[in-house]
């Protein structure tokens, strides 16, 4: 007896929790974002926030042992402005900031600072920070891992208004999955650190009034 008593309780417990989730879900219109973010504006999301412009990727790691050139660069550029369109944006790469700037001092700069390096032309403009990579190889097992972190600056109103960070991993283990890992773990790595951080993006058609 006790024992079903139990089992309803907890039954009742569940139905409440989904009950307060759908009501939360519909209590915040229907912007749909899958995972929170560090942080995120939605009145400016709702101004328009394009073009997106996708800026050089900034190398603030310690540790540079791992390599990260132009081509990887590129690489995770062109996976994030394909992302953004699967999100109902525009979204496009600029190569240059204004003006010449270290890595270093673009991580110390605020947004009022950052927006005198960047597009006039643009309404928005996306700062992407890889700092950690690593790439591990050994006779059976291979990975390689990204960690960095995603900025959109919205350039008018001079502020930041999305921020998240991840990790992307792709590996493989045993001979035959080692050494296909090997071949494509870069890329593997950078689809996976897409994957993980865009779901907290909010989708353009969700946002009421957005333009």
């Amino acid at each position: 007896m006790n024992i079903k008593k139990s089992v309803l309780q907890n039954r009742s417990i569940i139905q409440t929790v989904i009950m307060v989730i759908m009501t939360s879900l519909m209590a915040t219109g229907c912007v749909t974002i899958q995972r929170k973010p560090i942080a995120v504006d939605v009145n400016a999301f709702e101004r328009g926030i394009e073009p997106i412009m996708i800026m050089p990727i900034v190398d603030v790691r310690a540790d540079k042992s791992v390599s990260f050139d132009k081509d990887d660069s590129d690489k995770l550029r062109s996976l994030v402005i394909k992302r953004l369109q699967g999100l109902g944006y525009s979204a496009q790469s600029c190569d240059s900031w204004k003006s010449s700037v270290s890595p270093q001092q673009l991580s110390d700069m605020n947004e009022k600072e950052l927006c005198r390096l960047l597009p006039p032309n643009a309404k928005s403009a996306m700062i992407i920070s890889v700092d950690g990579l690593r790439d591990s190889y050994k006779v059976l097992v291979t990975s390689f891992s990204i960690s960095a972190t995603f900025t959109v600056i919205d350039i008018s109103g001079q502020k930041e208004i999305w921020k998240d960070a991840a990790v992307g991993e792709h590996g493989g283990g045993g001979v035959l999955d080692a050494a296909v890992a090997q071949i494509g773990k870069r890329s593997g790595a950078y689809n996976a650190l897409v994957d993980t951080v865009f779901p907290s993006f909010p989708k353009k058609s969700s946002i009421p009034g957005a333009r």
